[in-house]
């Protein structure tokens, strides 16, 4: 009965520690699962990011290629200076443009260092 006694606390003993690497290992299992939807997240934005950019850059290039030397003088015209504002205003544009579009270092929200290794306790 004794023998039987001791090894039933050492077998519930056994069971809460098993219980708490479970519980552990879902709780990172769930901060890994936030972590790879948050750079899935990120890759999506950086992808939509990247052809605005292609989207700017090609019509900025269009705009060089079809250019001809009229187009020149008259962007030089020094008596109103109307066609070097209008330059002036499209170069913004595009910084403008090209400052919404770049893209930041991934910075995780989620702290991965929170996790826990088997057989340790996670801080709560």
């Amino acid at each position: 009965m004794e023998r039987d006694s001791e090894r039933y606390k050492d077998l519930s003993a056994r069971h809460g520690q098993t219980t708490d690497t479970l519980r552990n290992a879902k709780a990172d299992i769930q901060l890994l699962h936030s972590a790879v939807q948050e750079r899935d997240h990120w890759i999506a934005d950086c992808r939509t990011k990247n052809q605005a950019m292609y989207q700017a850059n090609s019509e900025l290039l269009a705009a060089y290629r079809d250019k001809n030397a009229w187009d020149a003088v008259k962007q030089r015209e020094p008596l109103t200076g109307i066609a070097s504002v209008e330059v002036e205003n499209a170069v913004q544009e595009y910084q403008f443009r090209l400052e919404d579009l770049r893209t930041v270092e991934f910075k995780p929200e989620s702290v991965v260092s929170q996790m826990t290794l088997p057989g340790t306790a996670s801080a709560p």
